[in-house]
């Protein structure tokens, strides 16, 4: 079936070009869910593909789209994901985070650093969702921040401290010296009595010493 649709879609003059793409762009159909999602496999597939994977904002497209990326996508997936030039979700606070999962946000996260975005946008998404969004999401958008280093990075950072889940104060702590933050290790000295399991283990990895 793929291999038809790509063919299709290949081919911008067909009369059922149109059709096809407004279809995989706006339908909620599991069937064709599927079938756009199959496509994600194909790194070769038309560019049109992820330009639609793109354009869509539905919670439900977005959802399967996460889960299918997962926290480690897969090399052909990855690929797929260079190709997208615009993610219409990727902007502060749109309601479709809302909507996902830990899984999910953990996923989009993926999405956002993988695609050919401008970098700054995704900057922007990352350390509102690090602030604002579920536990899942708020630790894999601190792990994401890892790759960016621009002023404004080492506040999130120790904002993450004073998290309510553990996972994101360890994810946190283990940036605090990598990033050379003012006054690092009396950071970390006063994160020695956390309680949590994760949280001492950052501590042991951050401070060998």
């Amino acid at each position: 079936k793929n291999v038809t649709l790509r063919d299709l879609l290949s081919r911008p003059d067909e009369a059922s070009y149109e059709p096809i793409v407004e279809l995989l762009r706006t339908s909620e159909q599991g069937g064709v869910v599927r079938l756009l999602l199959g496509l994600l496999d194909d790194p070769k597939s038309p560019l049109v593909v992820a330009d639609v994977i793109g354009s869509r904002t539905d919670a439900k497209f977005v959802g399967y789209l996460a889960q299918a990326v997962g926290p480690n996508p897969s090399r052909a997936i990855a690929e797929s994901l260079k190709r997208i030039r615009d993610i219409a979700w990727a902007t502060i606070d749109h309601p479709v985070f809302a909507e996902l999962d830990d899984a999910g946000q953990e996923g989009a996260v993926q999405i956002l650093v993988r695609a050919s975005l401008d970098r700054d946008r995704v900057l922007a998404t990352l350390c509102h969702l690090a602030k604002k969004g579920n536990a899942g999401g708020r630790q894999a958008a601190l792990h994401a921040l890892k790759g960016f280093n621009k002023p404004g990075i080492s506040q999130v950072i120790i904002d993450a401290l004073e998290d309510p889940e553990p996972r994101v104060r360890a994810e946190a702590i283990l940036q605090v010296r990598p990033r050379q933050i003012l006054g690092a290790f009396s950071i970390l000295i006063r994160m020695v009595d956390d309680p949590a399991e994760e949280v001492r283990e950052a501590l042991r990895t951050a401070m060998p010493e």
